[in-house]
């Protein structure tokens, strides 16, 4: 910029395109909104307090899974606090500088910079250079804030930026981003675009929705497994529609003349006094409004259609999707969960290989740990079994994911603790054929094994349900786990190995007592299935 642009001019600014009633109706705005965000910020504080306090409450010690669900509960609780803090300082922060600073901006004439907010009729501002030269933007900027013109308070911050100094760095990015998204504020913006060009400019937004839909989805399944991502996903899947439908519907109101807020009366000139209607002081703040409500099927259709989606989107998928082809239905019930009756009618004599392991690849899929359980397989895999339907990998691999289990290594001093935890699935292989696990002990590098478990276990060992209802006694609370210990160790990297067997044997109201030889291997029972899991963890000892 020259010297002559830098230099104050002593020419007066341009007037003011809105009534001072109206830019004081921007800082009513803005003291509500702040007052929302004070509400906002202790609702954040109390639901924190309360997810702390949450795992002290009494029937949570008797839900499955209620460790995960505690650890969720403080992890959850502590950064809502933490953020409820933040918010506290950033919104008295931003309450004290914009209530000077809408004073400073009417009495200078717009003369504010918007991002610095430094006054720039005198002196540049020192992080974009902006002077007294570009007073007739920023007027006109701050004068669309006002009125609540999206589409040209975006353009003319465009504009203003072009005009100021190269950004570089981290503000480059930043505002390479913003131009991306500024196809998307500009047709949502505009009352006067159609649903169809909003949807276009709005692509790059609805992609980052979707993205951050996506990321939250996946941590939810990483960190609390499948069963608790299937029900957020039946209950809010109609947020993906949600998203693009909102970017197509447009703002709620539109620029237009400039009326009385009180009775909406058109007003007779540009700086009106008094209402001719009402009779209402049309110099308070916010006493005049050049804002109205823009109407249209578009706008009611947006805010109605989450509720049908509701209500009627579940039954309307369901129903969509028993019409397609088996190939198309088992990959999509092997997340979901198959309606209840999906194995009643199914007949093993009429149906064809490749449908009978389309049907247990969804059978198996639903019966895993974390998987959506069925309620009612009607015995198929026992069905398929006995007509010798069933490969043996397809029985293996079932064996596999409806008993799995987790090693844990701890050290206590130069001893190391290792720890089976099994969790199991469904009983798909019918209540006289049950999926256990046998313990055969843990050993360090490959050296002696210690002595395995006298026990097995199975699902009803460690469901609750089932600990009182079923006709075994239940198992005490230590044994609920495997557990070797190894002392002694030296120090220096070692792996912990622990050996175990799936065995698919005996009936559901027996135990099975596993037998060992002399090396300490499973004897395998008569006709039963039985498959070793090796679990293995590094530890260092120093």
């Amino acid at each position: 910029m020259d010297e002559a642009q830098q230099s104050p001019s002593n020419e007066p600014p341009p007037a003011w395109p809105i009534t001072k009633a109206e830019w004081d109706g921007l800082s009513s705005r803005s003291q509500k909104l702040h007052i929302m965000s004070w509400v906002f910020a202790g609702a954040t504080a109390l639901l924190g307090v309360a997810l702390l306090c949450a795992p002290l409450l009494p029937g949570l010690t008797e839900m499955p899974y209620r460790g995960t669900v505690m650890r969720v509960c403080v992890v959850a609780g502590v950064v809502l606090l933490i953020l409820a803090v933040f918010e506290y300082l950033w919104m008295r922060k931003g309450a004290r500088t914009w209530d000077a600073l809408h004073a400073e901006i009417w009495e200078s004439h717009g003369c504010v910079c918007p991002w610095c907010r430094e006054r720039v009729d005198t002196v540049p501002c020192r992080k974009h250079g902006f002077t007294r030269a570009e007073q007739p933007l920023l007027l006109r900027y701050w004068a669309t804030a006002a009125t609540k013109d999206i589409v040209q308070a975006s353009k003319l911050g465009d504009e203003l930026l072009a005009r100021g100094r190269p950004a570089t760095g981290v503000a480059r990015a930043r505002g390479n981003f913003m131009k991306l998204l500024q196809r998307y504020f500009f047709a949502f913006g505009d009352p006067d675009a159609t649903p169809l060009q909003r949807l276009r400019a709005g692509l790059p937004s609805i992609a980052a929705q979707y993205a951050i839909v996506a990321l939250l989805g996946f941590s939810v399944w990483y960190f609390l497994g499948r069963e608790m991502l299937m029900p957020m996903l039946s209950g809010c899947w109609w947020i993906f529609l949600f998203i693009p439908l909102s970017a197509m519907s447009g703002p709620i109101w539109k620029v237009g003349r400039l009326r009385c807020t009180k009775c909406g009366h058109f007003c007779a000139g540009e700086q009106p006094t008094r209402c001719p209607e009402c009779g209402s002081d049309l110099t308070l703040p916010a006493a005049v409004s050049r804002t109205e409500r823009r109407g249209g099927r578009w706008r009611g259709a947006i805010f109605l259609l989450p509720f049908l989606l509701i209500v009627a989107g579940n039954p309307l998928i369901k129903s969509i999707v028993s019409v397609l082809p088996a190939s198309v239905q088992n990959p999509i019930y092997s997340w979901t969960r198959p309606p209840y009756g999906y194995f009643e009618n199914m007949s093993v004599s009429t149906m064809t290989q490749a449908e009978i392991d389309g049907a247990i690849g969804v059978l198996i899929s639903c019966s895993a740990p974390d998987g959506p359980r069925p309620i009612f397989d009607y015995n198929f895999m026992k069905k398929a079994m006995a007509a010798g339907k069933v490969p043996p990998a397809t029985i293996e691999r079932a064996a596999r994911t409806v008993a799995q289990a987790e090693l844990g290594v701890v050290r206590d001093g130069d001893a190391v603790v290792a720890t089976v935890k099994p969790e199991f699935g469904e009983l798909i292989f019918g209540i006289d054929r049950v999926v256990r696990l046998v313990f055969g002990g843990v050993s360090i590098d490959g050296k002696t094994w210690t002595k395995g478990a006298d026990w097995s276990l199975f699902a009803h060992d460690l469901d609750e349900f089932w600990r009182k209802s079923a006709q075994l006694p239940a198992l005490p609370e230590s044994k609920l786990v495997f557990t070797g210990r190894i002392d002694g160790v030296p120090p220096g990297t070692h792996t912990v190995r622990a050996r175990c067997w799936i065995v698919v044997h005996g009936s559901s109201w027996q135990r099975l007592v596993p037998n060992f030889d002399e090396t300490g291997a499973l004897v395998p029972p008569a006709g039963a299935f039985v498959y070793p899991l090796d679990l293995e963890r590094a530890i260092d000892i120093k």
